[in-house]
């Protein structure tokens, strides 16, 4: 479909609406909190170190739960290790009742 000549020349105009649209939206004042803004400029090292902090708690955190892992596995061996020498003892004591009967 071709474009009449009227709406190319009109298009221009449009594009000027929207801008002056933009312009009656924009803000007019802008409030700075200064405290806010000197902290945080400054406080690019605090943050830095804060950032270690969590990543060393978070280690730390993970060993402590691999070491829970390991005693429970740990116990968890012993546990079937003791039942499997009471079963020996168990067998062995009914085979010397049996053998003395």
């Amino acid at each position: 479909m071709k474009m009449k000549n009227t709406d190319i020349l009109s298009a221009g105009s449009k594009v000027y609406e929207k801008k002056r649209r933009m312009k009656k939206e924009t803000v007019e004042a802008i409030d700075f909190d200064f405290d806010k803004r000197q902290e945080f400029l400054t406080g690019f090292h605090k943050r830095k170190l804060e950032r270690k902090q969590a990543s060393r708690d978070k280690y730390k955190e993970k060993e402590r739960q691999e070491r829970i892992k390991f005693r429970a596995e740990n116990k968890a061996e012993r546990q079937r290790e003791v039942n499997n020498r009471l079963a020996e003892v168990a067998a062995a004591l009914k085979g010397k009742e049996n053998n003395t009967q």
